[in-house]
């Protein structure tokens, strides 16, 4: 396993990888880069092709989400496709009686595309 990753964020790395591979076959997969478009902070993980950069964060289940909305921020100034990728810690589950079991994404995700892992099934899913 690199140095860079624990087995928490190992979980959750793996499989962005794995989708990123799906949506952008001929991307160039990048781990670890730093970013300057905002001060000193670092991209987990970027799928580069000739004409579009999707940049991700990653927060596993040991991580907190106090530095999320500057580093999104920092992501949608060098990216076309920010990309947040959460461990259900993160989420905000609900059991209703009467519509199932909504899931919805932390506040700290902002506006960008929230993709989630290991989360209950959620209605309309």
């Amino acid at each position: 396993m690199p140095a860079y990753r624990s087995p928490a964020e190992a979980e959750i790395r793996d499989p962005v990888v794995a989708r990123l591979r799906e949506l952008m076959p001929a991307a160039r997969i990048i781990h670890e880069i730093q970013s300057a478009c905002q001060g000193p902070t670092r991209i987990d993980v970027l799928a580069v092709t000739p004409d579009r950069i999707a940049a991700v964060e990653i927060k596993s289940s040991r991580d907190k989400l106090d530095r999320l909305p500057a580093q999104l921020e920092a992501m949608q100034r060098c990216a076309h496709h920010p990309i947040v990728a959460l461990h259900a810690k993160h989420f905000e589950v609900t059991e209703t009686p009467w519509a199932g079991t909504w899931v919805s994404a932390p506040k700290a995700s902002g506006y960008g595309v929230v993709w989630g892992f290991d989360l209950p099934q959620a209605h309309g899913a």
